[in-house]
């Protein structure tokens, strides 16, 4: 579904990514592990057209979309959902929502909006108790499932997560990754940046490492459990 090819990329002369290349294939969740600065941030930018590349591909169903910009992207059927949660403080859950839609504008569209509402809060109860409530009175757990939220009202086919638990408490971390789980139940292909390795790979089907912006080992999830790198570099374990 997904081929990134050769990928380079940066922020004006500072180059971050240097020739990754990573594929996802329809169906599934794939990881992206590293260290902070290790380019995970920079590649989901780039794969989303936030982040021009440098040099390299990205295709999608086969379809070079390197040179889209993101709302094409997301008419294609790709949603980025940033680190950091990024909702709009002033505006309300609903109103957060529905600019998630924000690429559609027909009056059929606009029925179907109200029913990709009525999903996301059937998914998320908590949002729709909330929904008149303004986003910068939310937890840091509701504003992720805003966040997640108003991806999943752009249709996705495939969803790209930055970093879905950070900062969050142990349980809420929990129900966001059930919710990852179901999204993949109902057909989404998730490629995900999170910075707890154990809960990724836990989740995910096959993953790549991240090291100064190169890919240096990629495997299913399993074997990289076991890998005495990952385990000593990211999952404090220790060979005895």
């Amino acid at each position: 579904m997904l081929k990134v090819e050769d990928l380079h990329a940066g922020y004006g002369n500072i180059q971050v990514l240097h020739g990754v290349t990573v594929q996802v294939d329809g169906g599934e969740i794939v990881s992206i592990l590293g260290a902070n600065g290790a380019g995970k941030s920079t590649l989901l930018k780039t794969v989303s057209g936030v982040l021009p590349a440098m040099r390299g591909r990205v295709l999608l169903d086969g379809q070079d979309i390197s040179s889209r910009p993101p709302n094409r992207i997301v008419r294609l059927g790709m949603c980025h959902v940033p680190e950091g949660k990024q909702v709009f403080q002033s505006l309300t859950v609903e109103e957060n929502l529905k600019l998630g839609a924000y690429c559609y504008h027909s009056a059929q569209d606009r029925k179907r909006i109200e029913e990709d509402l009525a999903k996301v809060f059937t998914l998320f109860p908590r949002l729709a108790e909330r929904k008149k409530q303004k986003a910068g009175t939310l937890s840091g757990g509701e504003q992720q499932m805003l966040a997640i939220g108003r991806g999943l009202m752009g249709r996705p086919r495939m969803l790209l997560l930055d970093e879905p638990s950070l900062g969050l408490a142990p349980i809420v971390i929990e129900a966001i990754f059930s919710t990852i789980r179901d999204l993949r139940q109902e057909g989404i292909t998730i490629l995900l940046v999170e910075q707890n390795v154990r809960v990724a790979l836990e989740i995910a089907d096959r993953g790549y490492v991240l090291q100064n912006g190169r890919v240096a080992l990629e495997g299913p999830s399993k074997a990289l459990m076991g890998d005495e790198m990952v385990r000593s570099a990211y999952l404090g374990l220790r060979k005895r």
